[in-house]
Parts: C-alpha cells; structure tokens; sequence
C-alpha cells in the first residue's frame, strides 16, 4: 500500500479519500482491469489492485492474485469519468520534467 502526503485542507475537514493514521493518502496500486456492457442498460467494470507494497510484488511473481472490485457504472457516469481521466492524464504527461531529467 503506498500513501501520498495531502497537506490541502478540505471542506469541513473531510478529504475525498481515505487516509492512514499520520494524514497521507491511502493508494493501491491498479493492477488491471477488464469492462463489459451489461443487458444493454450499464457497464460492468472489474478493477485488479494490490492492498501492500508485499501483495504486489506477490503478484509479479506471480505468487498471488490482486484483489478486485466490480462495480455497476451508468453510461453518464462512465463518460465522465473517462473524461476527467483523460483531462487528468493529459495534463500530467504535458508537464515539463524536472531540470537534469529525461522523459522516456
């Protein structure tokens, strides 16, 4: 399990996401993940994840499964996620490296 330091403060102190004991966030890595339609109505989709820094490399090896979630998504809800996804991701690998580093 990894965790990010947050140091924003939130609307009524509540941040949107799960944090440890000392204030970081809480991040599993995803490890994969598979979507269908389902009965023409929704998407099923299937997130593959690791709870540990040891349950991952288990998973590397090949020695363990990831731990999964599935969820019922509405066509509305799917469309934007995957926008703000993509506006996220986009944002990110436009950035200029730090000085001294080299993007692959």
């Amino acid at each position: 399990m990894l965790s990010l330091y947050c140091g924003e403060q939130f609307m009524n102190d509540q941040p949107p996401f799960d944090l440890d004991p000392d204030g970081n966030i809480i991040l599993c890595p995803l490890i994969g993940y598979t979507t269908a339609p389902a009965a023409g109505m929704c998407i099923i989709a299937r997130l593959e994840f690791a709870d540990s820094d040891s349950h991952y490399k288990e998973i590397i090896l090949g020695s363990r499964a990831p731990i999964a979630v599935q969820l019922t998504i509405t066509p509305a809800q799917a469309l934007e996620l995957a926008d703000r996804l993509r506006k996220l991701a986009s944002h990110i690998l436009s950035q200029e490296p730090p000085s001294g580093q080299q993007l692959n």
